[in-house]
């Protein structure tokens, strides 16, 4: 049941018009991105197109490499949907190539449609805040080097990992993006202007395969150091998603608290700053955060512990005002104590 290519590429190949034109209308609101991305310019990618080229090849010649989770969004039969579609005609019986809703979503967490797939896509389905879990599965599904296969009536293992996932959705707001997200590639989808059948399109995709594939087999991957294989994109989209979601806390840490290797700020002097600034912000919010509350939002670059001169709780390697940087503090787990990192407690 491994996934087998369909085509054989082809050793001498033309160009492949229709794949291009698929190319260049999903990925186009890439362009002016990836003309300012250092990488992508030391690497000879252009643009939207020429990206997407570069994560069809990846997942075709190299599965076990991770590549940027994409999300297309955009109005109704715009054509979101018809990179995923074409890239299906590739697949040989359409092994390896997967619709993922139910394992993203499964409160049972059911996921063995995942063995053996190498495409996995979500289509119209609301992956965002409130459907925490399926982050939390698109968080580890997207670079885990393993992960785990729970089909009904039989009992977890771990397989490599060869996943590498496409959404699309007419909202936006499907895909949860976070502030600072280092998987997601979005990019939206305008109307298409001069359509074409789609049986015909089919038909036009599939004389074109080989050449397509040739041209992925043919072509030199680069090397991006990186736990992706070609890195993610931070298109202005996707930089207004990230900040519509961030959390009252988030907001906080970014105006008020500086992110300094040695600095600590008091616990109790944090929550008071915090609850004090979110009175002004959102006063119903106010009356409801506990400490608690607060430190289950820390992100993890900032750590809990205790001082070792009077056993009081600290937030380590911030401050609220300049300090000289100092070794970064680092907690103990088992006894708590905020530590130098390096040094032995």
């Amino acid at each position: 049941n491994a996934a087998q290519l369909r085509f054989v590429p082809s050793a001498d190949p033309n160009d492949f018009p229709h794949w291009s034109l698929i190319l260049n209308h999903v990925g186009g609101s890439l362009d002016d991105t990836i003309k300012i991305n250092e990488w992508c310019q030391h690497n000879g990618v252009r643009n939207g197109h020429d990206y997407l080229v570069l994560w069809c090849a990846f997942l075709f010649r190299e599965p076990l490499k991770k590549l940027p989770y994409l999300f297309f969004h955009g109005p109704q039969n715009s054509g979101k949907s018809s990179f995923h579609e074409a890239l299906s005609l590739l697949f040989e019986r359409k092994r390896g190539y997967v619709e993922v809703n139910q394992a993203l979503t499964s409160q049972g967490g059911f996921n063995g449609e995942l063995l053996n797939a190498v495409l996995c896509v979500a289509e119209e389905i609301d992956l965002s805040r409130e459907s925490s879990q399926a982050y939390n599965r698109i968080k580890n599904w997207t670079t885990a080097q393993e992960i785990p296969i729970h089909a009904k009536f039989c009992d977890p293992y771990m397989v490599p990992n060869t996943c590498h996932f496409i959404q699309t959705a007419n909202k936006r707001e499907f895909c949860y993006v976070p502030k600072n997200d280092t998987r997601i590639t979005m990019s939206y989808v305008p109307e298409i202007v001069g359509e074409i059948a789609k049986d015909e399109l089919f038909q036009r995709l599939e004389k074109e395969a080989p050449d397509f594939l040739g041209h992925l087999f043919a072509m030199e991957l680069p090397e991006s150091g990186r736990r992706l294989a070609i890195p993610f994109l931070d298109t202005p989209d996707k930089l207004d998603a990230g900040a519509a979601n961030q959390t009252s806390f988030e907001r906080f840490l970014e105006d008020k608290v500086m992110r300094i290797d040695g600095a600590k700020i008091k616990l109790s002097e944090m929550f008071s700053c915090y609850k004090a600034w979110l009175q002004r912000i959102d006063p119903i919010e106010a009356e409801t955060i506990t400490k608690q509350k607060m430190t289950s939002q820390l992100p993890s670059d900032i750590v809990k512990g205790k001082s070792t001169v009077d056993g009081q709780w600290f937030l380590a390697n911030v401050s609220f005002t300049p300090v000289e940087a100092g070794k970064r503090l680092t907690v103990n787990p088992a006894t708590r104590y905020l530590t130098e990192e390096g040094n032995a407690e």
